[in-house]
């Protein structure tokens, strides 16, 4: 099974990506700037997709915090070797 950390995954283009991933059968990690919103996409993605194959996590960076979002995701999910701007993924 495919695991995809997809960065900015609590809406928009991110969250549709993370839909799609769970369509095709992928483990997803949603990622977001705060808990609250990523708790909010999963109870969503959840009404659709299987609740184990979901995981999430905020980062809770902001304008002031100085570590890039990429740089910030690659500490918290250290498997993943590299983290572009919206996808990434690793095959077990």
């Amino acid at each position: 099974m495919k695991s995809v950390v997809i960065t900015g995954s609590t809406r928009g283009i991110g969250y549709g990506l993370a839909n799609e991933f769970l369509k095709r059968g992928c483990q997803v990690t949603v990622n977001g700037r705060s808990q609250s919103n990523v708790d909010k996409s999963i109870a969503l993605l959840s009404q659709k997709h299987d609740a184990n194959r979901l995981a999430g996590q905020g980062t809770s960076y902001g304008r002031h915090y100085s570590p890039t979002p990429q740089t910030r995701t690659a500490s918290l999910f250290p498997r993943i070797s590299t983290i572009p701007k919206s996808v990434n993924t690793n095959s077990d």
